[in-house]
């Protein structure tokens, strides 16, 4: 009979392939994710799965099982190396144990976090150890113990009920890595467009240009302070967080990110196991992070089941937990030489590269184009623009790329008539003046009826800001004060406010617009500007200088 197995807080599958790989038989799991129940039903499908949260598990109505396996969270942890028991990960734990109480299997196999190893004021093992279980626990991460050029790197406890079992298991030895680059990603074959158009890839391609190598690994990092770094990696780094801290490579058509497929492939999942291509970006990346690395458990699963049988371990994949232990303490020495020397070569390069975000009215979109591309080639290589038009998708949020305009380094206003009566003109407004340090990164032209000369095709030449005298100043407050007055009165016909809500929020939004205005108006006026004629004329040496360009 195949011995049977237990999967708790499941996730897309991995212990379970694992498991199932060497010959056991998946008898339950749970999920709390109904896309992630899409996924892992689609690759196990002789599993029982429920979706329900571990919390709500009844052990006694549970099938009986061999083994149970599972994967603790591990966030709530502290820095000084103690632990809150209030902490949704601990009491995640506690309920795994709760289940072991019930269920009484014969082993188990739960993976963590790296860090949780370095917890010793924790009383987690010990824990176990109070139901009746002997357990060992060992760090084994994909590069040396999977035969893949990951760096991705987990804590796996493992627990007998019987003792003679818990001296006879042994972790897997450490193996060589054999398998290259090539053999991971694909690099003659062409990606979905988007895995190319990533502002990290871009930022990337403009920060290193040519030197960019084919078979090697890079990470754009964000970092404290606004800053990035760039890590130039042999091997694939484990952690990311779409759209952040992305892995991106140069394949035969251009650089783009790593496909969640490709992060499978490199934790040793088969390219046939089944993803949704039709989520969303972050939703994929978010379910590929937290797979279990099959190239390693799978070896774990097959040391267990051989323990269970009475059957002797494979020589070659028999170790002494003191080679474990010391693997632990030096398989990262050389990821972190390489992380030295990467930090050394791209450190701080947010003081050699700059964001700009060129913020303006559609109806003034002829002088956008015209700043664009005279700014451009001045600042190229140095500075990259970016503008709605180009840099949202198809199907993108415009007010994502709105919402942007916080993290750039400088916005670039095109003030204009219409401009100041735009909603989401004075929307990249309300979310640049969040900083309180907002006059140090807004660099703005105020337009002129005069410069309807620089439009390819404008009837109307009122298209001056009239900005310089607290009267003209009061007539955009109380043009945005009567966009209020009449939104509330729409608002006051609707009986059930129910089917008011994007009303509502539209009102809020209004609301933050007139209370923003006053004070962007006055900084306007109280600063001193250039016209758009000057800066064409002295080739925008002035606004370049501001925004710290050499």
């Amino acid at each position: 009979m195949k011995n049977t197995v237990i999967d708790l807080m499941s996730g897309i599958g991995g212990l379970s392939i694992a498991f199932r790989n060497v010959g056991a038989e998946i008898v339950f799991a749970n999920v709390i994710d109904k896309k992630v129940f899409e996924i892992y039903k689609s690759n196990v499908p002789e599993c029982q799965v429920d979706v329900e949260k571990i919390e709500n598990l009844n052990g006694a109505l549970l099938p009986d099982a061999d083994i149970i396996v599972g994967s603790i969270p591990f966030q709530g942890f502290s820095a000084i190396h103690s632990i809150s028991r209030n902490a949704n990960s601990v009491i995640l734990f506690y309920e795994i144990r709760r289940i072991i109480r019930e269920k009484k299997p014969k082993a188990f196999l739960f993976e963590t976090d790296k860090s949780l190893e370095k917890y010793k004021k924790t009383d987690l093992f010990i824990e176990l150890e109070k139901e009746g279980y002997y357990n060992k626990k060992a760090v084994m991460g994909a590069k040396e113990f999977g035969n893949s050029p990951y760096l991705k790197e987990r804590l796996y406890i493992v627990g007998f009920s019987d003792e003679e079992n818990f001296r006879k298991f042994v972790f897997p030895a450490k193996i060589n890595l054999t398998k290259t680059f090539e053999d991971m990603i694909y690099v003659k074959e062409k990606q979905d467009e988007k895995y190319y158009k990533e502002q990290s890839v871009e930022k990337i391609k403009l920060r290193m240009g040519s030197e960019l190598k084919q078979g090697m690994f890079y990470q754009y990092r964000y970092m404290k302070g606004g800053k990035f770094q760039i890590y130039e990696l042999e091997n694939c780094p484990s952690d990311f967080l779409y759209p952040f801290n992305v892995t991106i490579i140069k394949d035969s058509y251009g650089v783009r990110m790593l496909t969640p497929r490709e992060f499978l492939r490199l934790q040793g999942i088969k390219d046939d196991f089944y993803i949704p291509e039709n989520s969303g970006m972050k939703i994929l990346y978010r379910y590929v992070s937290r797979s279990s690395l099959i190239n390693v458990s799978e070896r774990i699963a097959k040391n267990i089941l051989c323990i269970l049988r009475s059957e002797d371990i494979q020589i070659e994949e028999t170790s002494q937990t003191e080679k474990v232990e010391k693997a632990d303490q030096t398989e990262n020495v050389d990821v972190e030489n390489q992380i030295e020397e990467c930090e050394e070569k791209y450190l701080d390069v947010k003081e050699k590269y700059k964001q700009i975000f060129l913020s303006y009215c559609q109806k003034d979109k002829d002088i956008a184009d015209l700043i664009e591309s005279e700014l451009t080639p001045l600042i190229k290589n140095k500075a990259k623009i970016s503008r709605d038009i180009r840099d949202v998708e198809y199907h993108g949020s415009f007010k994502n790329f709105m919402q942007s305009i916080e993290k750039h380094d400088f916005v670039i206003m095109l003030i204009s008539d219409n401009y100041l009566k735009s909603r989401n003109c004075m929307f990249e407004v309300s979310e640049a003046v969040k900083d309180k340090d907002y006059a140090r990164k807004i660099v703005y032209i105020i337009l002129k009826d005069e410069d309807i000369k620089y439009y390819k095709d404008r009837s109307d030449s009122k298209i001056g800001a009239n900005i310089y005298s607290v009267i003209n100043q009061a007539v955009y407050n109380k043009y945005w004060q009567k966009q209020m007055q009449d939104l509330k009165a729409e608002i006051d016909t609707i009986q059930d406010l129910t089917y008011a809500t994007n009303l509502i929020n539209e009102q809020k939004m209004l609301r933050r617009i007139s209370s923003d205005i006053p004070e962007f108006m006055e900084f306007l006026r109280d600063c001193k500007s250039l016209s758009l004629s000057e800066h064409i004329e002295n080739k925008f040496s002035e606004m370049i200088k501001f925004m710290g360009i050499k």
